[in-house]
């Protein structure tokens, strides 16, 4: 097991009071697969790349729970400590690479700070032998040549390979990818995706893979962590949760993607309501509002999240094993 959460909480402090993101959350990461977190926006998958990597904001803090790396909890490690580790040990690539990159500063010499700030006994000539290297592993055309250019002169596609390049340059073991296929047309997300498999194979490494989509999630993980307002609530590997989905969201999820073979005239699946205000929880379960099968005790208490079969699942439906008919 290479990463290990154990009870994770993570809170803002905002003008009208404590958002709490992240909700006691437990799960692992084993090496050289691909765990894909799931959820909508605002559901806390974010937040928990973000504290992992010891990387968020001054009014947010890591108030509860471990993050276990190697068995060692980061949080215990100090700033130089992290640093140490952050780029080197465990990368990671976001969403909108345009706001990543120095928008000054050539391409190669972005990858290459990031490799001699962790190898300094490297030469300069070295370092830029690697960069060119990362770049043509990542399927850049001629990477001698767009090694000079700055962010704004590449495609958003290109952009997201210089990111891989970068967070693969110092061959990590843990690569988290934070909606790494957002905002690109979808012949590049399958480029994209595709690109994350073959370096997993090739570096030998883990992916935590973070999106709201689906149909990357059925393409590329091997496992699946799915969260709703800073919980988890359904896990499963990858083959079993879209074979059998048990919780009402990861089912709404499911039926809310567009399907080619489907001929119906019928309107597209959506999940009735909206997320509710972090700061005005409801009492019970926090998809009690929008869930069709939603029950007296759901309204009232928090269910826990228990093993069902080869699932873990949060919902009353299953508190004896079995969902009720």
């Amino acid at each position: 097991m290479l990463l290990e959460i154990k009870n994770l909480t993570t809170e803002f402090k905002v003008k009208h009071g404590t958002v709490r993101a992240v909700n006691g959350i437990s799960f692992h990461v084993n090496e050289g697969e691909i765990l894909a977190i799931v959820g909508e926006s605002g559901s806390g998958k974010s937040v928990t790349s973000l504290s992992i990597m010891g990387l968020l904001q001054e009014n947010g803090k890591v108030t509860g729970g471990e993050i276990l790396f190697k068995g060692e909890d980061l949080l215990k490690k100090s700033e130089a400590e992290m640093q140490a580790i952050k780029g080197d040990q465990i990368s990671m690539i976001f969403q909108e690479p345009m706001t990543s990159l120095n928008p000054v500063y050539r391409v190669k010499d972005q990858i290459m700070e990031n490799i001699l700030t962790h190898n300094k006994n490297m030469s300069k000539k070295e370092a830029l032998e690697r960069t060119i290297e990362m770049l043509r592993t990542v399927g850049i055309p001629s990477p001698e040549e767009r090694a000079n250019d700055y962010p704004h002169q590449m495609s958003g596609g290109m952009r997201q390979r210089v990111m891989i390049a970068m967070a693969l340059s110092c061959e990590p073991d843990l690569l988290i990818a934070d909606e790494p296929t957002t905002a690109l047309d979808v012949t590049i997300q399958a480029q994209i995706l595709e690109l994350l498999y073959e370096m997993r194979e090739k570096f030998n490494m883990s992916v935590m893979l973070i999106t709201h989509d689906l149909g990357v999630v059925a393409e590329a993980a091997d496992r699946v962590v799915v969260m709703y307002c800073g919980q988890i609530v359904e896990s499963a590997e990858v083959k079993s949760l879209f074979a059998k989905p048990m919780h009402p969201y990861t089912l709404g999820l499911l039926k809310s993607i567009p399907r080619l073979e489907d001929e119906s005239k019928e309107p597209l699946y959506m999940i009735k309501g909206m997320v509710p205000n972090p700061l005005h929880m409801p009492p019970g379960c926090p998809f009690s509002d929008r869930c069709d099968r939603c029950m007296e005790v759901c309204r009232k208490k928090m269910p826990e999240l228990r093993p069902v079969g080869d699932h873990l699942v949060r919902c009353f439906l299953y508190e004896n094993g079995e969902a009720e008919k």
